[in-house]
């Protein structure tokens, strides 16, 4: 792996994400989460090949009730872009 100004981190994808998920994502925090939400974020990451992605947050980008997040029921979520 390239290092220092020569690594570019790459967008590898784009997703709507549970709030609830967000300090997982971000700190590796898991406390507050179940063990199903747990399954439910590592399935994802996983599924989509994200195991070591980093996360970035979009601005402005909550949506305070989306029927469509990228796992789970239906759930504030934020747009999140995964980098590599």
């Amino acid at each position: 792996m390239p290092k220092g100004e020569d690594f570019m981190p790459k967008m590898v994808g784009e997703y709507r994400i549970p709030s609830y998920a967000l300090t997982y994502l971000f700190y590796g925090d898991t406390d507050g989460l179940t063990d199903e939400d747990l399954k439910n974020i590592d399935g994802f990451l996983n599924r989509e090949g994200l195991m070591g992605a980093i996360p970035s947050e979009v601005e402005e980008s909550h949506n305070e009730f989306d029927t469509n997040p990228a796992f789970g029921l239906a759930c504030d979520t934020y747009l999140i872009r995964f980098y590599k």
